[in-house]
Formats: structure tokens, sequence, C-alpha cells
């Protein structure tokens, strides 16, 4: 479920840069793929991660707190 136009993707759109980097160091990869999406009311970030063997990994986590 994507946002489209919302004006929460800039609310949420400093924190975001923040979240990224946290996964990418706790996963050892690169974000290939990201979808901020929302599940009544509450927003989350799909991410796809690739990592450093080429494996790929799906990872959530909460759009304001950074937490899986």
């Amino acid at each position: 479920m994507g946002l489209g136009g919302s004006g929460h993707q800039e609310e949420l759109a400093a924190p975001r840069q923040r979240h990224f980097q946290m996964v990418q160091s706790r996963t050892g990869g690169q974000i290939i793929h990201a979808s901020l999406c929302d599940q009544g009311g509450k927003f989350f970030y799909k991410l796809v991660v690739l990592g450093a063997k080429g494996d790929v990994t799906n990872v959530t986590v909460d759009a304001l707190t950074g937490q899986p």
C-alpha cells in the first residue's frame, strides 16, 4: 500500500535517511528498493536490501522510529 502524493512523505523525509543508514549498518547491505506504506494510519517502510554476498532480504521498519 503506497502513499501516492500524501503530505506525510515530506514529514517523514528527514528521518528516512537516518533509518535507511541504520538498516544498511545492521544488515551490512545496500537498500535497493524502498516503499513508504500506510496501514491504518501507521506508517512503515518496506525495504529490499542487497547483501554483500548477493543475498536479498526484505526488511520492514517503522517510518517514525526506524525500529523493525
